[in-house]
């Protein structure tokens, strides 16, 4: 996968910055949505990863209409 780099990537600084502010807490996808205005935070989650980033992805629940949701949380750098 080719992947952005952090340090050259307005996107994925932003991101890290909302997983950052969210702390244990973490943001859903709609959260991470409204926080960076990605429509594809999963991918921007994969980038993070893969740079380096450990960020957990946990099924949560689901919507009224059935629509599931995930929590993502940043746990910190890879050592």
């Amino acid at each position: 996968m080719n992947y952005a780099r952090i340090g050259k990537s307005n996107r994925l600084q932003v991101l890290y910055r909302a997983l950052e502010r969210a702390g244990k807490k973490g943001l859903t996808t709609a959260g991470l949505i409204d926080a960076t205005a990605s429509v594809a935070p999963h991918s921007d989650v994969a980038e993070l990863r893969a740079n380096g980033y450990e960020v957990s992805c946990k099924y949560e629940a689901r919507t009224s209409s059935g629509r599931r949701i995930y929590r993502y949380r940043l746990l910190g750098a890879r050592p």
